[in-house]
Order: C-alpha cells, then sequence, then structure tokens
C-alpha cells in the first residue's frame, strides 16, 4: 500500500504551523535528550546482538495491569490526516516563488525520507485546479526506454506534478536511459514548471545524475518534540478521542494533554523528545513508533458504545509504554551481506514489486526469497499491493545498519 492510499483520513486543518518546507541547506535534526546521546553507541552495539537492556524501577502501572489497544479504537487515536493542510503551505511556497520572477529555477524537487508524507503532499497538490499528475511509465517502459511516456505529458500547459520520480529508472544496466531523458526534458525550460517528488534514497543515487540548469531541492523540515506533541493530540482531537490525555507508564509523567482545551500542557517527561531523536524528525516513523507505545488498564480494554461513538465526557488516561520497552525491530545478525543488498535496493526504488526485486538483486549467497522472509519476519520489512518496502517502525534500524555497512545513504 502507497503512502497516498492509506485508509482513516481526518481532517487535518489545525495543523497549519508544523509543516514547513526548507532548501537542503536549512534542513536539521531535532536535538537528541543528552542521556541518549551518551547511550547512542551502547543501544547500538546490544541492537546488533538482539539483546535488550535492562531496566530496573518501580512503574507507576506494570505490564501486569496494562494490555494493547485494539485496532479500532487506535484508528480513532492515531488516525491518518487527509494532508491538504500540509499541500496547502506547500501551494502557498510554490505559488510566492514563481510569481516572484526572481529565481531561475523552474524545476522544483521535494525530497524527503520514506513514510514522512511528501508522496501524499503532492498527490493532494494534483487534485488541484492548475496542476496536472505525470503518472509513472511502467517498468517495461522504463527498460525499454519508452519515448512515448515522455510525449505524454509534453505539450500539458498546467504545472505539472509528478510524485514518483523513483518509478522512472532502476539500477540496472540499460535502465537509466529513460530517467536521463527525462531530467533532460525537465531542465530544458520548454514547458510551465515542474514539481517533482523523490524519495530521499532515490534522490541520492540520481543527483549526480541530473545534467543542465539544477533544480532547487526542498524537503520536509523535521518534527521537533513539541511539534510532534501537537500532531498527536490534534489528531486524536479530530479523530473522535477529544479529552484523552497520555502519561508514562513507567514514571506516571504527563507526556500530553490536551489541558482546558487552550492547547497542550507543558511535558513533564522526555519522551518525545526521545521520540523526535529516534524517528529523525520524520513524521511518519514517530507515528509508528507512538501506535506501539500505547496501552490501556486492562479493565478498561473493551469501550462501551457511548465512548466508541466519541460521547463520553470523562477525560480517558492513554498509557504510554517506557522508550526502552517498546519493542522495535532491528537487524539480524545473520546474512548480514546479503541483508544489507536487499534492503538497499528497496531502498534506492522507494519501494519495488516483489518480481522485480529478484530482477535487480545481484548475485547472493542465500536465495533473495529466504533473506525477504527472515526481514519480514523480523518486522523490517512488510509487503502491501504486491510489493515490499521497508517499514515505518523498521526504517531507523535500517537506516542505521546501511551506514554501518557504508552504503549510500540518503541525507535525511
Amino acid at each position: 500500500m502507497t503512502e497516498a492510499t492509506r485508509p482513516d483520513t481526518v481532517n487535518a486543518d489545525a495543523l497549519p504551523e508544523i509543516w514547513r518546507y526548507v532548501a537542503i541547506d536549512d534542513f536539521s535534526l531535532p536535538a537528541s535528550p543528552v542521556i541518549q546521546s551518551a547511550k547512542t553507541f551502547v543501544d547500538h552495539v546490544f541492537e546488533r546482538l538482539g539483546v535488550r537492556r535492562r531496566k530496573d524501577s518501580e512503574p507507576v502501572r506494570s505490564d501486569e495491569e496494562l494490555g494493547g489497544i485494539d485496532a479500532n479504537r487506535i484508528k480513532r487515536i492515531v488516525p491518518q490526516p487527509d494532508w491538504h493542510c500540509a499541500a496547502d503551505v506547500l501551494e502557498k511556497m510554490l505559488t510566492e516563488l514563481f510569481a516572484s520572477g526572481g529565481t531561475p529555477h523552474r524545476v522544483v524537487v521535494l525530497t524527503a525520507p520514506p513514510w514522512s508524507g511528501y508522496r501524499n503532499i503532492l498527490e493532494e497538490l494534483t487534485l488541484r485546479e492548475q496542476y496536472s499528475e505525470i503518472l509513472p511509465p511502467t517498468a517495461e517502459q522504463v527498460f525499454s526506454n519508452d519515448g512515448q511516456w515522455l510525449k505524454s505529458f509534453r505539450h500539458n500547459r498546467s504545472i505539472l506534478v509528478y510524485p514518483f520520480l523513483e518509478r522512472t529508472f532502476f539500477r540496472h544496466a540499460g535502465a537509466l536511459d529513460l530517467i536521463r531523458r527525462f531530467m533532460r526534458e525537465a531542465a530544458s525550460g520548454n514547458h510551465r514548471p515542474v514539481i517533482l517528488g523523490c524519495d530521499s534514497w532515490s534522490w541520492a543515487f540520481l543527483e549526480p545524475l541530473w545534467e543542465g540548469r539544477k533544480p532547487l531541492v526542498i524537503t520536509l523540515q523535521t518534527f521537533n518534540e513539541q511539534q510532534i506533541g501537537q500532531y498527536f493530540l490534534d489528531l486524536a482531537d479530530s479523530g473522535g478521542s477529544k479529552g484523552v490525555f497520555f502519561r508514562h507508564a513507567t514514571t506516571g509523567n504527563i507526556i500530553l494533554s490536551a489541558g482546558d482545551g487552550s492547547g497542550s500542557t507543558p511535558q513533564s517527561d522526555n519522551f518525545l523528545q526521545m521520540l523526535a531523536s529516534k524517528s529523525r524528525g520524520n513524521i511518519g516513523v514517530a507515528t509508528a513508533i507512538w501506535k506501539a507505545s500505547l496501552m490501556i488498564e486492562r479493565n478498561n480494554h473493551k469501550e462501551t458504545a457511548k465512548e466508541a461513538a466519541g460521547l463520553s465526557r470523562s477525560r480517558q488516561t492513554i498509557w504510554v509504554r517506557s522508550f526502552e520497552k517498546i519493542v522495535l525491530p532491528s537487524v539480524p545478525s545473520q546474512n548480514v551481506h546479503d541483508s544489507a543488498i536487499l534492503l538497499h535496493t528497496i531502498l534506492l526504488h522507494g519501494s519495488l514489486d516483489v518480481g522485480l526485486l529478484h530482477r535487480l538483486l545481484p548475485r547472493m549467497h542465500t536465495t533473495p526469497d529466504a533473506v525477504l522472509s527472515l526481514l519480514e519476519e523480523r518486522g523490517l520489512v512488510e509487503e502491501g499491493d504486491e510489493t515490499v518496502s521497508v517499514s515505518a517502525r523498521g526504517y531507523p534500524a535500517v537506516r542505521q545498519f546501511l551506514k554501518s555497512e557504508g552504503y549510500l545513504v540518503d541525507a535525511f
């Protein structure tokens, strides 16, 4: 399933200030908690060994007192946004950029990491009157360097939006010609402005191939802990879970609370700062980890019909696991070489059809299916709509693993 087809969307009008677009040079990662920074190397060693560090503390709520939250309630506490507010912010920036006449750029590339939502935002933009979407070529058109695909949009007079630049190439002999022709066409200036979306891993590979006038490259600025907290509160509110507040299961500290409706209560816990750091400010990754952290008391495990309808006026406590207790996927210690090749191939292309994945992989010591099965079992990759991609919860471990193995990684 692609980012743009996720169900259970809600209105996100309350989120105008947290969506920010910046030039690559202005991109910055969230600050890391001091304690976490000191533990980074040790945690990575434990993760590679598949060992969880033991923490001794007396929790306010024990694991025995708490249970998971059913899928329907999770969808109301952490629903998916509909992205139109983020697209509004982008459209305003683009309108000012092109109207000023002060920029030489006729091509804008929006590149961001997997799960960040950039693709959803661009697809929302294509629904608006002055924009037209370029549909990606088929795999066979890429391999055959099919010029008919280029002709299909050459005379379109709208502002062109292509959310899937990574679908125009394969890292394979003879599968780079079409992307080269497309980038030359985009840089030629023979048409109205072009907005390109590209996965950050693909862009790291493609940027050196760009010829001619350079595009303006922008990205989504990362979410810090305050923005992540406001995002989660607004989603809970929009999903019918207004009035819930989130407490740390070990310390009892309040992590998030809407207070009296005037805004979020000041945080008394560093959980969100740790979440921002672990996710590198990627809101999709942060959301996946957040969902995995949420629990309720077992005697409140089944909600009433009144609560399900969003009519309960009592404030409900959602308990949040200690960050150290959140089970995130880790890269297995076996088949390291083959795992790295497979994971990097997937990330370079955003996601891949399973058949194409086999076609693109070099010779491996272990069969690709066996490696893929192991990575799926560990929660690092997931399959959907006949494609395979790195999972949101597995992405931090995969990125760190590939960087440590010396592979080309993205800038984010």
